[in-house]
């Protein structure tokens, strides 16, 4: 599908708008020991704008005057005109408002927002969620840009290169950090355990037996616990991915082996008797689990509550320590 040059242009107003506003989140999350990591990509961030204005002229503002007082017609490429365009469109798309949601249509979509890459990743680590951002709205802007190699292309050279200077630095931070590897491999995971995309978890009449467990039980903020920077294992998950890959491609990806995935996956998080008792009163209702299977899944259960134990005995030994520390005795811990 061909772009015209005011399309292109009105979608590099929203990129660059989209990369600017991660860029200012950037900024907030970032502590003062990690802004010379990010200094590079800020800069070239800030650079954006005049990028794509500052060839602009108006050397007949004073017979004709500006776009701020022009009438706007759906091709005027301006700041004005473009946002007032939007909010005349959004006028359009938002008359059904009023009409009332079907029955079980979700206002929140709780796979999409939390286990997508950026969700994933900002469970980590807002400072990665806002990088990986930018970087997927400037694969947009590149879209946008370099549609046609033409005049267009040609005169916002000084954008291009800026453009791709963001997008080396991106790499730089992806290249030296495992998190952003750990998110991708993670959201694969989840795709697998929900049974995307044959069974997409806002599709009740698709659901089987795990995904409506996950879904009820909001397992989803136990998966993205996994992104917790001091236990994450990049080789685990990949381990885990690829078991649930190659079952996927010879076609045995059971529901036992997504059960299964799904616990140890949410681990130490989930270990409360009554959810498996909801389980259980689930799975004696399918007929592809048999009573070894319920076992399997109890004796998860119970070590996934072992876990937990242990981590919340070495919390408290941990604050144990530090209350009968001397610095902490003498008021001195917070010099």
């Amino acid at each position: 599908m061909g772009l015209c040059n005011e399309e292109r242009i009105r979608g590099l107003y929203y990129d660059i708008n989209a990369m600017v506003e991660h860029g200012r989140y950037l900024r907030r999350h970032l502590m003062d020991f990690q802004i010379s990591d990010y200094k590079v990509l800020l800069e070239m961030i800030d650079k954006l704008w005049h990028g794509l204005l500052g060839i602009n002229h108006n050397d007949s503002h004073w017979v004709l005057g500006s776009s701020a007082t022009k009438e706007i017609t759906w091709n005027t490429c301006t700041p004005w005109g473009i946002a007032i365009n939007r909010h005349c469109n959004d006028i359009e798309k938002n008359k059904d408002d009023d009409i009332p949601r079907k029955k079980n249509e979700p206002e929140f979509d709780a796979f999409e927002e939390s286990l997508n890459i950026s969700g994933l990743l900002n469970s980590a680590d807002p400072t990665c969620k806002e990088v990986y951002e930018i970087y997927a709205w400037s694969e947009q802007a590149i879209y946008h840009l370099r549609r046609y190699d033409d005049d267009l292309l040609k005169t916002y050279r000084l954008l291009d290169k800026y453009i791709s200077q963001i997008q080396g630095e991106c790499f730089r931070l992806f290249n030296g950090d495992h998190i952003y590897a750990a998110a991708y491999i993670l959201h694969h995971i989840c795709k697998l355990i929900y049974g995307l995309p044959s069974c997409y978890p806002y599709q009740p009449e698709k659901w089987d037996v795990v995904t409506t467990f996950i879904q009820e039980t909001c397992m989803h903020h136990d998966f993205g616990q996994a992104m917790d920077r001091r236990s994450v294992r990049l080789n685990k998950m990949a381990d885990m991915h690829k078991k649930l890959y190659q079952a996927k491609k010879a076609g045995k990806l059971t529901k036992m082996l997504r059960l299964e995935t799904a616990l140890q996956l949410a681990g130490r998080h989930f270990h409360h008797p009554i959810k498996f008792k909801e389980l259980k009163n689930l799975l004696i209702k399918d007929k592809d689990f048999k009573l070894k299977d319920i076992k399997v899944l109890e004796d998860l259960f119970k070590a996934n509550k072992m876990a937990n134990d242990d981590e919340e005995k070495r919390s408290h030994e941990e604050y144990e320590r530090y209350r009968e520390s001397p610095m902490t005795i003498y008021g001195l811990s917070e010099s």
